[in-house]
């Protein structure tokens, strides 16, 4: 990976966390302490220094660390401090930013949105989004005996994504969502659902909607899954994490996506 596309930020923080007593340098104690609760052993670790140190002046500086991170570190490194090629990928980038919008949003931000008895406005778009993504999205197939009966899509998405928030894995599913399998025909879902709204795609998928899709009240097409548009509209934290969420994980499956299809 290339030094000069990283995330200078990122990467400092992992220097901040292995310089504890913030001198701005790393000593060889200080790295052999970070490293060694990686599973380094010491003298391994020590030779990691001393590569690092290029100048020999006993202490490793940040331009040091940063050149020894991206071209000299073992992969092993890498790969837990994120600063290996997936990692910093354009995709990587993007699902670091989508586990990071949801990670600061806490059990309690998901019992107050499932303790309301409507969705909040803007937030069955996002909770829909949420669904495809998690493969959790709900039949909206009229009952077998109904087949007339008009579909409640409103109540059903509801429903289901407070089923869903209140799953003690709820939070682990995020963190560790991963968008390379991502179907394509979901990516053109949720696509349809930022243009138009869950009910917009709702209606045009020919299904006896309860609720009409009205064009010319759409105050928000092309933005439903915007994040700045969802933060705007006063949505619960969570919902705006959950934007947060959605509209990182979509761009990163369609990079996945992209750099998947063979060539022609």
């Amino acid at each position: 990976m290339n030094a000069q596309n990283m995330d200078r930020k990122f990467v400092r923080s992992i220097f901040q966390q292995w310089d504890p007593d913030g001198s701005g340098e790393i000593e060889v104690d200080e790295l052999v302490g970070a490293l060694t609760k990686l599973g380094i052993t010491e003298e391994d670790a020590k030779k990691m220094f001393a590569a690092a140190d290029v100048n020999n002046d006993g202490s490793i500086q940040f331009e040091e660390f940063v050149d020894w991170l991206f071209k000299g570190a073992p992969d092993k490194i890498q790969e837990v401090t994120r600063t290996d090629a997936e990692s910093m990928s354009d995709k990587g980038q993007k699902m670091k930013a989508a586990k990071e919008a949801v990670g600061k949003v806490m059990p309690p931000d998901y019992t107050e949105v499932c303790g309301m008895y409507i969705p909040p406005k803007g937030g069955l778009d996002v909770l829909a989004a949420l669904l495809c993504l998690l493969d959790e999205f709900p039949d909206l197939s009229p009952p077998a005996k109904k087949k007339k009966a008009k579909i409640d899509v409103s109540e059903k998405i509801w429903q289901t994504a407070v089923k869903v928030m209140k799953r003690r894995d709820f939070r682990y599913l995020l963190q560790h969502f991963d968008p390379v399998n991502v179907p394509k025909e979901v990516l053109e879902k949720l696509e349809t659902i930022n243009q138009v709204g869950v009910l917009g795609w709702a209606m045009a998928e020919k299904i006896n909607v309860k609720e009409k899709y009205l064009p010319a009240m759409d105050e928000h097409v092309g933005e439903h899954l915007s994040y700045e548009g969802v933060a705007a509209r006063g949505c619960p934290k969570a919902v705006i994490g959950i934007c947060g969420f959605v509209d990182e994980m979509r761009a990163a499956a369609t990079v996945s996506t992209v750099s998947t299809e063979p060539a022609e």
